[in-house]
């Protein structure tokens, strides 16, 4: 399977997400944004994930590159290719789909629990599980689409649309060194977030290094599991 990835900054690379895809043998081909990007044609696309990026949906004017990577996503979603996407990636997909994405009121940054909403025949989803977050803004859920995840900081935590659409507002794809080269380049805006007492939903650098290893290996087994499902199922992913 030849799988595109959709790379937007250097510290927010596919992690665990391109571990998996190496040991299963697939192609994996990482279109990195801010290396002048080539965009192929949907035809030569088996599947397409999408990472994410500190940058919103609506920050045309400052990448060049945004509304190429917009249109390319629409081109493979409409060639009924497997797209999924993460944090960034999952606004992306979702403005794709005609929602509106917008800054939330309330940030995510740390590990904090989501909740399965109430759909049935969706094995890989736990009923909870606590994940990583980091994001400031949110999206409707599209036209069409199931709801798969809410955390009490935000409502869209997960949707799938047409059982070859997949989008996770959260981070399961964080190995150690992602986590710290997240850390790195956004200490500023933690830093704010902290200073903010309207901010309930922001951990300390130091907490989120603590309980990473509490909780990194169990995301990293959903990830498998989703992926494993998404990916290789013949029948759709959700109905």
């Amino acid at each position: 399977m030849r799988v595109y990835c959709i790379q937007h900054v250097a510290e927010e690379g596919p992690g665990e997400i391109g571990r998996w895809m190496a040991e299963n043998g697939h192609d994996f081909i990482v279109i990195r944004t801010f290396e002048n990007p080539h965009w192929p044609e949907p035809a030569a696309v088996d599947a397409l994930v999408v990472m994410g990026g500190p940058m919103g949906v609506y920050d045309e004017a400052l990448y060049p590159w945004m509304p190429a990577e917009k249109q390319f996503i629409k081109q493979v979603i409409a060639a009924r290719k497997k797209v999924m996407g993460i944090c960034l990636g999952a606004q992306l997909i979702a403005e794709a789909l005609g929602a509106s994405v917008y800054p939330h009121r309330i940030r995510e940054i740390g590990w904090f629990p989501v909740y399965r909403a109430s759909v049935d025949g969706l094995s890989p989803l736990p009923n909870e599980q606590v994940v990583f977050h980091w994001h400031g803004d949110t999206f409707d859920l599209p036209a069409g689409a199931i709801q798969l995840m809410y955390s009490e900081a935000c409502l869209q935590q997960g949707f799938c649309w047409q059982g070859h659409v997949l989008g996770l507002q959260f981070h399961l794809e964080l190995g150690q060194e992602e986590l710290l080269q997240m850390l790195q380049a956004g200490e500023k805006e933690i830093h704010q977030a902290l200073c903010d007492p309207q901010q309930t939903h922001v951990q300390a650098p130091e907490q989120l290094l603590r309980l990473a290893p509490l909780y990194m290996p169990e995301a990293h087994r959903l990830l498998r599991r989703l992926l494993k499902a998404f990916f290789y199922s013949n029948e759709p992913f959700c109905k």
